[in-house]
């Protein structure tokens, strides 16, 4: 059961700001870790310093432990040897750069590319849109608050 009034602040988010997502209005959100809102799938393409073996993307998807014993799981899919994409459904600060950390690899970029259900497309850094009713109505579902 989710006090509705004290999430709402989540629908002040309703543009898409700095690759997709305005990050500035995050510190406004008063949910918990424990709040499905951090649950979200977050899909990033990134590029890293070395090359990573099959083993090493196979490591990764089984989950690899960072901050003292955490286990992360994730999925990563490669585009070629250092370019590719990774879902993470935490995004603890940090979540990806300290995988690929663990990897012993280093993230060159990194650039979110969804966030749930919702797609940055063909938006360029800097650009902006509003999110429509029902992406508004599908990102308050997907986190209990209808």
């Amino acid at each position: 059961n989710v006090d509705k009034e004290k999430y709402d602040s989540i629908l002040n988010v309703n543009t898409v700001k700095n690759h997709g997502f305005d990050e500035s209005k995050r510190d406004t959100f008063t949910v918990s870790k424990e709040h499905p809102f951090y649950h979200i799938e977050k899909t990033y393409q990134f590029t890293c310093l070395h090359p990573l073996t099959k083993e090493e993307v196979d490591k990764a998807n089984e989950g690899v432990v960072i901050d003292d014993n955490h286990l992360c799981e994730c999925f990563i899919q490669m585009k070629d040897e250092k370019e590719g994409y990774i879902t993470i459904h935490e995004g603890r600060y940090h979540e990806v750069k300290k995988i690929f950390l663990s990897l012993n690899n280093k993230i060159l970029s990194l650039k979110r590319i969804s966030f749930g259900h919702l797609e940055l497309g063909h938006l360029q850094e800097g650009e902006y849109r509003h999110l429509s009713d029902d992406e508004i109505a599908t990102l308050r579902e997907s986190v209990y608050l209808d």
